[in-house]
């Protein structure tokens, strides 16, 4: 097919499928590779997408369609966590330890997305259903209730509680001594005065980036998800 280029590999029990597709109307290439290696009691799965740079177009940041994909059709985990494009509730100190465990889980890698709302508010800065399924595959997204998000900063940390209508984002390698612009809380903007923030889509577009840039920046995610 015109504009298409397929490739695939298989050295040391690790396949490899390469893609390299032209835009439509734009001499820009996007590429991207996938990898899947056995580590005897599971499979580990790698998505990597870039693409070429154009200096006179604007840049192009979004999570890869394809591990969207993957997410939907594999028994993914993470840390023994399964990968969903499904907000999940934090409602009780059961939940809220399970909860924390993870996020401070030397295995994990994927980032945390908490959320929380305000006690006479389902308001949680955005919409916990869209952002999960737009990230999914990037992240895991929970939602904290309000009658145990005080305690996160007890158990986490001072610095690294949860907060009503914004976002914590706990990235991998949370845990002691860690580092608080590593793992930072973003809020919506509503009082920025910038008129674009009422796009409902603004604040989870922000965080899509926020987790694109995390993502790019983080050691190949070899171990990123893995299938059950």
């Amino acid at each position: 097919m015109p504009g298409l280029e397929l490739a695939m590999s298989n050295h040391d029990a690790a396949w490899t499928l390469s893609v390299a597709q032209t835009e439509r109307q734009s001499p820009r290439v996007w590429m991207t590779r996938v990898t899947v290696a056995d580590d005897g009691d599971t499979d580990l799965l790698a998505l990597q997408t870039a693409c070429t740079e154009m200096p006179h177009a604007p840049l192009v940041v979004a999570p890869p369609r394809l591990l969207g994909d993957w997410v939907d059709r594999l028994d993914l985990v993470d840390a023994g966590l399964a990968v969903l494009g499904q907000a999940r509730t934090v409602t009780d100190d059961h939940e809220l330890q399970a909860f924390c465990a993870h996020v401070l889980h030397p295995l994990r890698r994927l980032p945390v997305i908490a959320l929380s709302n305000d006690p006479h508010s389902r308001f949680f800065g955005v919409d916990p259903r869209g952002l999960a399924e737009a990230v999914r595959g990037m992240a895991h997204v929970a939602c904290v209730a309000p009658q145990v998000a005080a305690s996160t900063a007890g158990r986490l940390g001072a610095e690294f509680g949860v907060a009503s209508g914004a976002a914590r984002i706990y990235a991998p390698g949370f845990g002691a001594g860690a580092a608080a612009a590593e793992h930072p809380l973003l809020r919506d903007g509503k009082d920025t005065g910038d008129r674009s923030v009422h796009d409902p889509g603004t604040f989870r577009r922000l965080l899509c980036q926020r987790l694109c840039a995390m993502s790019a920046l983080r050691a190949p995610a070899g171990k990123s998800a893995q299938p059950a």
